[in-house]
């Protein structure tokens, strides 16, 4: 799931380049979501296994909302094409959690 969220961060970052001039480094998507990840695979061993999937579920739905609302503005078609191929590998990221929830 790093993985997948470190590839959709390098997919837009073309466009937040266009938008605000210069790469991002350091947002709070990219940011948040490794810490988070980074808990969840030092400490998945401990009792609170469900409260660490829970929070990342959290991530997940935030992620895919700002994604949503993305969509709902006009936007380039290349810029489109890469906001629908990063909600794929989100809502394929939050399905993962949702079963890691239930487990």
């Amino acid at each position: 799931m790093i993985d997948a969220r470190r590839v959709s961060v390098e997919r837009l970052q073309p466009y937040a380049i266009n938008e605000q001039g210069e790469r991002e480094e350091g947002s709070s998507f990219a940011v948040e979501a490794r810490r988070a990840y980074t808990a969840l695979l030092t400490t998945f061993g401990s009792n609170n296994d469900s409260t660490y999937v829970s929070e990342l579920e959290e991530v997940e739905d935030k992620t895919l909302a700002e994604i949503k609302e993305a969509m709902d503005k006009p936007q380039p078609a290349d810029c489109e094409a890469a906001l629908a191929a990063t909600l794929l590998t989100m809502q394929s990221c939050h399905a993962e959690m949702s079963r890691m929830q239930k487990s």
